[in-house]
């Protein structure tokens, strides 16, 4: 597997005055750099051949956190982008401005849910060719990553009614619906450095046949090992859906990466209070109640195998970037 070879590598802090100045020479420049087949970054604009333009039809990631296979239809499932969060942008434990600061990897991510149960994680990401994505100093990226996903919620399998939807996740994540054809606002908040976590929506949705939702997901992992990624939902009747005392679940605010599963195991088999969560009507969302967006043209994932997540110990590693702040970061990097 041929390692990721940056042009250049800033060795300063990126506080000091020369990686300022680097990154303010790119902005000017309109410095775009990509990765090549080969792994090597590049200026996309000195080579038009591996521009965004003329994207690789293998540079997207299937089922990026493992586990779950590929959806079952071309308009199914949930796409994103990854991200690489640097250590000069880890001034914030929240995740829109930690996203804001961090350098995009070009390469799309494909999902068939959201079901991601507390455990160990440092396989990192595998492109559709079978590249692993590295930083610039040939690690793997299994830490310090964020997401930003996509979809439109629908009725799938459910009954139509009202629901209240919740996120278990390690670390911060923040669920925004379109739910009143406004625009995109914050539902459920589960934000910041954290372990394991369950934070619930204070309202209900009303899901029908016609429902086509517009969702966003934003999620970070900090420092390894442990992830967790949950998207869930539980039918409130006509009587409860406006009811703050019934809204407000035993488990909401509960925290703790052995709560809910097992986090020392890849199975990740569910403890009591996860049993709980189900026998008071919660259930993770299923593939048929996510349909890409509309900017989205098909899912390249369909039908692929699920994959096991590998666990490993490494140590710890230095992280040196090809390029430090925001300017080079809007500007998108493979990494």
């Amino acid at each position: 597997m041929a390692k990721i070879k940056p042009i250049f590598q800033v060795k300063s802090k990126p506080w000091l005055p020369m990686s300022l100045t680097l990154s303010s020479m790119l902005f000017l420049m309109g410095c775009e750099l990509e990765m090549k087949p080969d792994g090597q970054l590049v200026d996309a604009e000195l080579d038009p051949l591996h521009s965004s333009a003329l994207t690789h039809n293998d540079q997207y990631v299937c089922d990026p956190l493992g586990g779950n296979g590929g959806a079952q239809g071309d308009r199914l499932g949930i796409q994103g982008k990854l991200f690489h969060i640097p250590e000069y942008a880890r001034t914030t434990a929240e995740v829109g401005p930690l996203l804001d600061q961090s350098v995009r990897v070009q390469a799309d991510l494909y999902l068939n849910d959201i079901n991601v149960p507390t455990r160990p994680f440092d396989r990192g990401f595998q492109l559709a060719n079978g590249q692993v994505i590295q930083k610039p100093n040939g690690d793997t990226l299994y830490e310090y990553f964020g997401f930003d996903l996509n979809a439109k919620l629908q009725l799938g399998d459910l009954e139509p009614g009202h629901y209240q939807f919740a996120l278990l996740s390690d670390d911060g994540a923040i669920l925004s619906l379109d739910a009143e054809g406004n625009g995109l606002q914050p539902w459920v908040n589960n934000d910041g450095l954290h372990p394991t976590r369950f934070a619930c929506a204070s309202e209900t949705v009303f899901i029908d046949h016609g429902s086509q939702i517009p969702m966003q997901l934003q999620y970070y992992q900090g420092p390894r090992y442990h992830i967790a990624l949950m998207l869930l939902a539980r039918k409130v009747d006509e009587l409860d859906h406006q009811n703050a005392q019934f809204l407000n679940d035993p488990a909401c605010g509960s925290l703790g990466n052995s709560r809910f599963f097992d986090s020392n195991r890849p199975q990740s088999p569910p403890q009591q209070a996860f049993l709980d969560l189900q026998a008071r009507g919660w259930r993770v969302l299923a593939a048929n109640n996510f349909s890409l967006p509309d900017t989205a043209k098909e899912n390249p994932c369909q039908n692929i195998e699920p994959q096991e997540p590998i666990v490993s110990t490494k140590p710890p590693v230095s992280i040196t970037e090809p390029c430090t702040g925001l300017n080079c970061a809007n500007g998108g990097i493979g990494i």
